[in-house]
């Protein structure tokens, strides 16, 4: 089915990506792990899981990327948050009753001990940058084996989502295999780009005997993404041919992020593209804007027919409606934060 080509694009997009419906309840039956299907039913009762729920999922052994990742694409298929800790309200009325039946006796203030005493830098220790270094280093608690283990799943975990929020936008695919496929031709040093992982499995060895079939496959695959996109921003695309487009658009993206994932480019690679991706929001709401306010007069035809293809080149770049990306934009700034602070 062909594209309607003279369409403005600020009008094309009658099938956006991001009006995809979302699985129900009832689309859990592929989920064969079943400690995952109750945590994601668990999430779609309450619209969100916590970072405790997750540990909790998790193994503690070792990093299982397969399990992450299965996670993961459960939680977007889904529109599950992912948040730091139960909501206040929620907080508040399972704690309210425990609260009033039970007072809190006073606590009494402790004594110094006295290893405390003698750690106790003196006065004048701010003239000392070492003593001052040492003290401090003093006050920070050691972390139990099980607070080790919890954040180790959480920075994994976070990671991993921020490097899929960037990977999933059309661009930033399309530059990462280019880059992969400049490793694979040794254009690019493996070991500056690439990073292995003994517990995820991910030795050099390992990604150099993936590369030739996952970048192929990568390539015949972002050509379908692109065809099933230009069917979502076309105005002749039927409802019924719309709908079949969306779910082969959700689930090539899905395999993209895998094959691509299995190759290990290196985080400080991939995250340059969240200010590239921001660039191309911001210049796609602009042209959106001056096109719906443009005047009939105002401008030549030539110069409306300018912005709207470029307008339409940008979103058959990025795969995404001006809405979409900035969208997307908004939660990588978030998922940014949330990674670093982990």
């Amino acid at each position: 089915m062909n594209t309607n080509e003279n369409q403005p694009p600020e009008q094309a997009a009658s099938h956006p990506p991001e009006t995809i419906p979302l699985a129900g309840t009832g689309g859990l039956n592929h989920l064969h792990d079943a400690d995952l299907r109750g945590l994601i039913e668990a999430g779609q009762r309450s619209g969100y899981l916590t970072f405790d729920q997750i540990n909790a999922y998790l193994p503690d052994e070792a990093v299982d990327p397969e399990k992450i990742d299965a996670l993961l694409v459960a939680l977007d298929d889904r529109g599950i948050e992912l948040v730091e800790e139960l909501p206040e309200e929620t907080v508040e009325a399972s704690t309210d009753t425990a609260a009033i039946a039970e007072p809190v006796p006073p606590v009494k203030a402790a004594k110094p001990r006295r290893d405390e005493a003698i750690t106790t830098p003196p006065s004048n220790a701010a003239n000392d940058p070492i003593r001052m270094y040492l003290a401090q280093m003093a006050e920070i608690p050691l972390l139990t084996r099980e607070e080790e283990i919890s954040l180790a799943k959480r920075i994994e975990v976070t990671r991993k989502r921020f490097r899929r929020a960037i990977l999933g936008c059309g661009f930033a695919m399309q530059s990462t295999v280019e880059t992969l496929r400049r490793v694979h031709e040794g254009r690019l040093p493996f070991d500056r780009t690439i990073k292995v992982s003994l517990t995820e499995r991910l030795t050099k060895e390992q990604i150099q005997a993936r590369m030739p079939h996952n970048l192929s496959t990568l390539d015949r695959l972002m050509g379908q993404s692109l065809a099933d996109f230009k069917l979502l921003i076309s105005t002749r695309t039927d409802p019924a041919a719309a709908r079949q487009a969306r779910r082969r658009f959700r689930r090539t993206r899905g395999k993209m992020l895998t094959l691509v994932e299995e190759l290990s480019l290196r985080t400080r690679r991939v995250q340059p593209l969240m200010k590239l991706l921001g660039g191309m929001s911001n210049r796609m709401d602009r042209l959106q804007t001056d096109l719906r306010l443009m005047a009939a007069g105002e401008r030549s035809c030539d110069d409306r027919a300018d912005m709207r293809k470029e307008l339409r080149d940008l979103m058959l770049s990025t795969q995404e409606s001006p809405r979409s990306l900035r969208n997307r934009v908004a939660s990588l700034d978030k998922l940014k934060a949330e990674y670093e602070a982990a």
